[in-house]
């Protein structure tokens, strides 16, 4: 690790030493702070520093970001940005930035919220690449430009899209960039810059754009920086008289600025010197980019390309899957629909007992439950409790709201019974996780969400593992009281409920979605219906 730290350091001290010797820091902004950073005179008369017009001729009323919005910059702004050049001149140039760049934000997670755009080759297209939480969903639609690519024995998949922009204008947003922070005393020198920039010039040499992508780590740069260096008097090396640098999430571009009256004598080979950065110091690796934008012809389909490492990985057939799913739809319906027919002499049964031993209320128990994607739906159960309770929807054995009828009701699961007309209108499956209340659901993460992807069952691997869920709880419970817990029993119930018992239930219903079968279904109801247990996931339930 030592050597590994000296190599870092003495790779940091290289680049330090040759843009010390050659510039002098001119500006720097770390966009750390919620205040905004608000650039130019708000007691001055406001002239747009690009196109050179004043009001009334032109209007100063849009937010003018000095750094686009988009990869995160919500504080440094200017005053000096007009409108019009606003609008019809940079946002267009943005938008061609974007499209250069948008396939690695999205990887990267870059945004200007909390919500990741999705990549899209285009709008014609139905390949594309989401970002939810910490998961990245690549959807890749057979004969589109989207091409996977899996290594099983190197362990990498390489994802391969398309970008089409215009390579000038790319570059041109980066120097609109470097002249929005440039000090006013230092724009004498860029008047040739500004027509170009304007589009009153031609100019398509040596536009190089050099990208350094530091990877390992999400999001290193903790805050968006922004900066400008200028040249030295004693300056050692054939440099350009400014340098620009932009740092944000994992990227860091630098260029330096054309056309500037200082460097009308640079000859020969020009050399632009890296900046370094604290991440060089610490020894993050990068990989580095030079990217030649002095085109203005349109770069159609360019391909770029996005390589991962993995660990362990699994193969899942998924049109097997859809049509697997589709034909429990059709079972659960049919099945469901003979279940209540033969079935009404006992539900008329146990109504009946429900009305007569638990007088005063309702004979069935009627509640919102989260459902397939999430959506709300009425469960249908047996009443269990008396009429008049409160507390946690977490129950233990003995609980006091729950009627002896109820108990029995319960332990043979009766009272799921009304659910088969849940089944029947496509509410819920036979097999599948347990219907949870609203708030459960919204704790779920990442992939623990594909749950939301079921229908709700009424039994299913976690209801076999936790038959005896009640019981469970209230040996739990019984246990901290003889510690000297002196919490309510609902309390001590619910820590076991969302500690052990939830994440455990999460767990075996991913693994119930990923691994589904519909010979397993008939397997889990006939243990359901027998009282039996069976081998699944690598343990009995």
């Amino acid at each position: 690790m030592n050597n590994v730290n000296n190599r870092s350091h003495e790779i940091f001290g290289k680049m330090a030493k040759v843009l010390e010797a050659n510039y002098e820091p001119l500006i720097v902004y770390h966009l750390k702070d919620e205040d905004n950073i608000m650039l130019g005179d708000p007691t001055a008369k406001r002239t747009c520093r690009f196109c050179g017009r004043t009001e009334p001729e032109v209007t100063f009323k849009k937010v003018a970001h000095s750094i686009p919005h988009f990869i995160g910059n919500r504080t440094l702004k200017s005053l000096y940005e007009c409108d019009k050049c606003n609008e019809k001149v940079f946002s267009p140039m943005e938008s061609q930035f974007s499209q250069f760049m948008s396939f690695y934000h999205t990887f990267y997670r870059v945004s200007k919220g909390s919500k990741v755009p999705t990549f899209k080759n285009n709008d014609k297209e139905h390949s594309k690449i989401v970002v939810d939480g910490e998961t990245i969903k690549i959807d890749c639609v057979e004969g589109e430009d989207f091409v996977p690519e899996i290594d099983k024995k190197n362990h990498t998949f390489r994802i391969k899209a398309k970008r089409s922009y215009v390579p000038q204008n790319v570059y041109k947003i980066f120097i609109k960039m470097a002249l929005s922070i440039m000090p006013e005393v230092e724009m004498r020198h860029f008047k040739t810059t500004l027509e170009w920039l304007m589009g009153k010039r031609e100019f398509a040499y040596n536009l190089m754009l050099i990208e350094r992508r530091y990877d390992g780590l999400m999001n290193p740069f903790d805050f968006n920086s922004c900066m400008l260096f200028k040249r030295k008097h004693d300056h050692r090396d054939n440099v350009p008289a400014y340098i620009f640098g932009l740092a944000y999430y994992n990227f860091f571009f630098e260029t330096y600025i054309p056309l500037c009256d200082e460097d009308r004598n640079l000859d020969g080979k020009v050399e632009i010197p890296f900046i370094p950065t604290p991440l060089d110091y610490e020894g993050y690796k990068f990989s580095k980019m030079f990217h030649d934008l002095s085109s203005t012809e349109k770069v159609c389909k360019e391909d770029v390309v996005q390589t991962f490492k993995f660990g362990d990985y699994e193969e899942r057939n998924f049109r097997k899957e859809k049509y697997m799913f589709a034909l429990k739809y059709v079972f659960d319906r049919v099945v469901a629909f003979i279940g209540l027919f033969f079935l009404w002499p006992v539900l008329l049964i146990v109504a009946v007992l429900v009305k007569i031993k638990m007088p005063g209320g309702a004979t069935f128990f009627v509640q919102m439950r989260v459902g397939k994607d999430g959506k709300l739906f009425k469960c249908h159960k047996f009443r269990t409790m008396t009429v008049k309770h409160s507390g946690s929807t977490v129950s233990v054995a003995g609980d006091s709201r729950i009627t002896p009828l109820g108990a029995k009701l319960r332990h043979y699961k009766l009272d799921e019974l009304p659910g088969l007309w849940d089944v029947l209108i496509g509410n819920m499956s036979f097999v599948g996780p347990r219907p949870d209340v609203p708030g459960y659901a919204d704790k779920l993460e990442g992939d623990d969400r594909d749950v939301l992807k079921l229908r709700p069952g009424i039994t299913g691997p976690a209801t076999l593992k936790y038959r005896l869920e009640d019981e469970m709880i209230a040996e739990y419970v019984s246990q901290k009281q003889k510690e000297g817990d002196v919490r309510e029993v609902q309390e001590i119930a619910v820590e076991y409920n969302d500690n052990v018992i939830y994440p455990d239930k999460v767990r075996l219903n991913c693994y119930y979605y990923r691994h589904y079968s519909l010979i397993r279904d008939f397997q889990m109801i006939l243990c359901t219906v027998l009282g039996r247990k069976m081998k699944y996931a690598g343990e009995v339930i």
